[in-house]
């Protein structure tokens, strides 16, 4: 993958980076067939997405690469047979890495939402190299109890199930999926022993894919937000990460997570646009519009 050929957002302090090229490649095989509950999960020919409402999601392009206006312009006919009138892509990276702006706006498009491509070495700087606060205590899922607090945590703090737990092939005794709790505790009785310590406070997860931990986003209950939880989630990854040999950590960032990630020592290399476009025939809607 040539990164400045293919238009991949990076910036010209990244294109020096020596593991730009790695982080790229590993963002776009980094797919996902993840579909909210109460969708259409569907697979037509070369094309995988789930429909919601009026829109249909792009989730895999399973055909060989060509031209990405070509493609699109399949995507957007094959969506249409199942009842879409919107369909969301991901530009920016992989398949529609060369769709531009002008591009989008000649087709009615409308920018969703902006991910941010952010990653840093996994070595030995990494046990010292965040500050974390005291009284933060996180620790492995081991237990089916532990599995459920995992999700409690995380459906109060997102409003919805993690959704790795509504993969039918999930085990919580998977080595290459590794989920974490943070609690809250009094120094006095922080503990790495993996036992409860004190209130609840976030949960967070890692898939190891080869020598790539891809990171989720981690959720923090609100009342401990702004209060170095998500940065002791990160230093726990981390380090776990560490242990398994990875070399590379990787995370797909919202726009309220990605800065702090790069305060503690991630880089930002690309970013990944969600974007709408209007299913040709199907009448004329905005973004967000129900038929």
């Amino acid at each position: 993958m040539d990164v400045e050929e293919n238009g991949l957002g990076a910036g010209t302090d990244t294109l020096l980076d020596p593991i730009a090229r790695t982080v790229l490649s590993e963002s776009v095989a980094w797919r996902s067939s993840w579909h909210p509950d109460g969708s259409r999960h569907i697979v037509d020919g070369a094309f995988e997405f789930y429909v919601d409402g009026a829109d249909a999601t792009l989730l895999r392009f399973h055909g060989p690469d060509g031209d990405p206006r070509r493609i699109l312009d399949d995507a957007l006919r094959t969506v249409s047979v199942h009842g879409a009138s919107g369909l969301r892509i991901t530009v920016g990276l992989g398949t529609f890495a060369d769709i531009d702006d002008d591009e989008v706006a000649r087709r009615g498009g409308t920018l969703v939402a902006v991910v941010d491509v952010v990653a840093r070495a996994v070595d030995a700087s990494v046990p010292d190299s965040i500050p974390v606060p005291t009284d933060i205590a996180v620790r492995r899922v081991r237990t089916a109890e532990d599995l459920a607090l995992f999700a409690s945590i995380s459906e109060r703090a997102w409003g919805f199930a993690p959704p790795v737990l509504a993969d039918p092939d999930f085990d919580v005794a998977d080595p290459s999926t590794r989920l974490f709790v943070a609690e809250r505790c009094f120094s006095a009785t922080c503990s790495v022993s993996g036992e409860p310590v004190g209130d609840h406070v976030g949960a967070g997860g890692y898939e190891l894919a080869g020598s790539t931990a891809r990171f989720w986003g981690a959720a923090i209950l609100p009342a401990y937000r702004g209060r170095g939880a998500y940065r002791a989630l990160v230093a726990a990854r981390l380090r776990d990460a560490l242990g398994c040999g990875a070399r590379l950590a990787l995370v797909h960032a919202e726009q309220t997570s990605s800065p702090i990630l790069q305060r503690i020592g991630f880089v930002r290399y690309a970013q990944r646009r969600l974007t709408w476009f209007p299913v040709p025939g199907q009448g004329d809607r905005v973004q967000g519009e129900q038929r």
